[in-house]
């Protein structure tokens, strides 16, 4: 099958598109055990190179980011004269172009039985495809080269076929590294001339084509990108590089893996990059619901998580977490803050005048710097005793010795940001073994075995990114919170906002919000606004006409009130709000009764919908053919 690839200028030209290989399911199994098979094998053996991260165990774009992130913080802690410059280099068709002879080599090279050389021989040779597009099938063709797409053993595959260029570019570790993704590779080399990292990268450069003449292998030129890392702004960052096909031109930016890398790695550009992509997401979505129609309330939570925060935060542990390990300062998150607001406010159906932090606990969805902390704390406790974080970390010791190599040490070196992340870690995990719940003093936590016996099972079910976020964001709750009387300010610990609303619709679930929050169409809160032409007080004469007074006291709104009160199974104006029951049959009562204005189409959609519409026979025949029947009988 034949698919668009994204971002394309031109898609009259075949380059545009990618071939994905729709294969029989059953071999598709057998391949996806070989695969972990060999994967098993590559790994126990150390047979790859340690710097490729793509399609391995316990590798992610985050570690692949955090080796070129903390060597150059690692450098620039040093001697902020280096410069840090990368080339990124760009495989064509790299999958497609996989030479089947020298990828058999490679097993051969690396010892592997051959019974396994055998078997993906086998997968290797005699193989035909056909391709589709727009549902019209081409002829089959025969494949003497490749690997298929679409196949679960291609990405080891493919490790296996260019670890060689990892190796060559490795091979020698006086300040240079060779980073790979899958087939993204890029060479990271650093001096304290850009030009005279232009001149090793172009050293390094020879060797990758050697290596590309070896295996039939090919780059693109044209698709290159320079950039040259540094914070001094009196260095000189424009050098460029000598490579036939590429302009040589060093960026402002860089894209590494779907972040956007800037010469002083202050991230500020990669924030205004995904914060136009979650805008672009956000449009769509409105597209598709609003708050007072289409998905639920637990549909449109789940879009917004999946869809925009996942974007937005994509490899957060590399560069939200700022220069010290603490987070990037409010002033750099602040558009992807305001984004997440807008976010909220449609999924619960809130006005823009209701407050962040209640709505964030109503929604269950942390502040943003807060998520994103937490995100990078995950991130040391799910790598920190893996082997490529502490790879990451002996490389970066081994540059850190060779640069002080003959240095005098006449001060302190600051901890990179990466270090700094992980000491707030141990900070935190020391905190939860030492401060555990339902104790008063240490001594009588000694003395207490049950009391004890909690504190272990809550040490053993609370990870530190977890405990992080709850503390911070439970203290700044709680100082929001001083002095406000609305029910969303207080909210049951049993119910969540989401199970409060379940069954619920759209535009119901948008009245729920409104209601606690106070912050609705009525006249009250609308003229306190200066809204024209609206008076605070109601129409059946009370001073203010507030959620309070509509839902118990407003003699206007008596139809259906005393079934609601039924359903809620309370009339105290303190608890109707604030329990599910409750919440649910005001939500209800007052979607039917149109109390409020900005419901009424959804009103009368939904009262469309449910009314009985006129019986008529289904016509199974037309005139004709009834009239043929008839003559017949």
């Amino acid at each position: 099958m034949v698919i668009r690839k994204e971002g394309k200028s031109d898609y009259s030209l075949p380059s545009s598109y990618r071939p994905i290989a729709l294969e029989n399911t059953l071999g598709k199994v057998l391949e996806r055990l070989i695969a972990e098979r060999l994967s098993l094998v590559l790994e126990e053996n150390h047979l790859l190179p340690k710097t490729q991260f793509g399609a391995r165990k316990n590798r992610s774009t985050a570690t692949a980011l955090s080796l070129l992130t903390e060597t150059t913080q690692t450098i620039w802690k040093i001697d902020t004269e280096l410069i840090v410059s990368v080339l990124s280099l760009d495989l064509s068709a790299a999958f497609d172009n996989v030479s089947h002879e020298r990828l058999l080599e490679q097993f051969t090279k690396k010892g592997l039985p051959l019974w396994l050389q055998k078997t993906i021989s086998g997968f290797l040779t005699q193989r035909r495809t056909r391709l589709q597009f727009n549902g019209q099938k081409g002829p089959e063709i025969q494949t003497q080269t490749g690997i298929p797409q679409g196949s679960p053993l291609s990405p080891i595959l493919f490790l296996l076929f260019s670890c060689g260029l990892l190796e060559e570019v490795n091979k020698e570790e006086n300040a240079q590294i060779g980073l790979g993704f899958v087939d993204d590779t890029n060479l990271v080399v650093w001096s304290k001339s850009a030009w005279k990292n232009c001149r090793k990268l172009e050293k390094i450069h020879k060797g990758c084509l050697e290596w590309a003449r070896k295996t039939g292998a090919s780059f693109s030129p044209e698709k290159y990108q320079l950039i040259h890392l540094t914070r001094r702004k009196s260095k000189d960052v424009n050098a460029q590089i000598r490579i036939e096909g590429f302009k040589g031109e060093p960026a402002p930016l860089l894209k590494v893996l779907g972040v956007w890398v800037d010469r002083g790695l202050r991230w500020i550009q990669h924030v205004k990059k995904v914060t136009q992509t979650g805008i672009e997401r956000f449009t769509a979505i409105l597209r598709i619901a609003g708050s007072t129609w289409g998905l639920t309330f637990s549909k449109m939570k789940l879009l917004f998580k999946a869809t925009i925060r996942a974007a937005i935060s994509h490899c957060a542990p590399i560069w939200a977490i700022g220069d010290t390990g603490q987070g990037l300062s409010k002033t750099k998150l602040r558009p992807l803050e305001k984004l997440q607001n807008r976010c909220l406010r449609l999924v619960a159906g809130a006005y823009k005048r209701t407050p962040t932090a209640a709505l964030e606990k109503e929604l269950e969805i942390p502040p943003l710097p807060l998520y994103l902390q937490s995100l990078a704390l995950t991130h040391v406790e799910n790598t920190r005793n893996r082997s490529p974080e502490k790879e990451i970390q002996e490389r970066c010791a081994k540059i850190r010795h060779r640069l002080l190599t003959g240095r005098a040490r006449s001060a302190q070196i600051k901890p990179t940001p990466q270090e700094g992340l992980r000491r707030l870690y141990l900070k935190e995990r020391a905190r939860i073994t030492e401060v555990e719940p339902n104790n008063r003093a240490t001594q009588e936590r000694e003395n207490n075995t049950r009391a004890l016996r909690q504190a272990q099972e809550y040490t053993r079910t609370i990870t530190a990114a977890q405990s992080f976020l709850q503390r911070i964001w439970n203290s700044h709750f709680q100082r929001q919170k001083r002095g406000k009387k609305a029910a969303i300010w207080h909210q049951n610990p049993k119910e969540t906002g989401e199970k409060q609303r379940e069954g619920l619709k759209a535009a119901e679930a948008a009245i729920a919000t409104q209601f606690r929050s106070e912050k609705t169409g009525l006249r009250a809160y609308l003229a306190a606004w200066g809204v024209p032409g609206f008076e605070p007080s109601c129409k059946c004469g009370h001073p203010k006409e507030t959620v309070h007074h509509v839902v118990l006291r407003c003699p206007l709104r008596r139809e259906g009130r005393y079934e609601m009160w039924q359903a809620a199974r309370t009339q105290n104006g303190s608890r109707i709000l604030k329990e599910k029951r409750g919440i649910q049959a005001v939500a209800r009562w007052a979607f039917q009764q149109g109390i409020l204005p900005q419901f009424s189409l959804a009103r009368e959609q939904a009262n469309a919908r449910e009314k009985p519409s006129e019986w008529h026979p289904f016509p199974f025949l037309d005139e004709e053919d009834s009239e043929e029947e008839e003559e017949e009988s």
